[in-house]
């Protein structure tokens, strides 16, 4: 599965607070600038997405967060 990237994209805010971790499918972390996100349709993916990016968190070069948007979930880069 391929995700794209879009830029300028506002965060929304956060309805929880925490960190995300990593699963099996192949996501753009590596592509992505600080601010870059890109947007998922559905929720039990948008719950790998942030379990993904808790892994990529926790080893402190990058920084991802998961929120709810009114289409659905976005994935943006914050550090």
């Amino acid at each position: 599965m391929k995700f794209k990237i879009e830029k300028n994209v506002p965060m929304t805010k956060s309805r929880r607070a925490g960190k995300y971790s990593e699963g099996a499918i192949q996501y753009p972390w590596d592509s992505m600038d600080v601010g870059d996100s890109f947007a998922i349709k559905d929720a039990a993916l948008a719950a790998r997405v942030r379990v993904a990016a808790n892994c990529v968190n926790t080893k402190g070069q990058k920084y991802f967060t998961t929120r709810t948007t009114a289409n659905g979930y976005r994935c943006w880069r914050i550090r």
